[in-house]
């Protein structure tokens, strides 16, 4: 498989991941009126956020687990930082 594919997937991957953690965040604000629909995704997004970065980070194991072989020592290093969003 091409590296930058897989390199793609990752990042693809993280930016997923985050957006499913930080949109509540920024849905449900107290002190201003907030839509139904908004808070209804928000809750939504609050139920399946533990499950999304679970398989998030597993997928990210695997993506850098193919990155791993040929890579340099700088590469293989960004590899496991680009788990520390997933894991976190």
């Amino acid at each position: 498989m091409n590296r930058k594919l897989i390199a793609a997937l990752l990042i693809a991957t993280i930016l997923v991941v985050a957006a499913v953690v930080a949109i509540p965040v920024f849905l449900i604000m107290p002190f201003k009126s907030q839509t139904p629909s908004g808070v209804e995704l928000s809750f939504a997004l609050r139920r399946w956020s533990p499950l999304v970065t679970a398989g998030g980070l597993g997928v990210g194991l695997l993506l850098v687990a193919l990155l791993w072989r040929g890579a340099r020592r700088w590469g293989r290093a960004l590899a496991v930082l680009a788990l520390v969003p997933l894991g976190v």
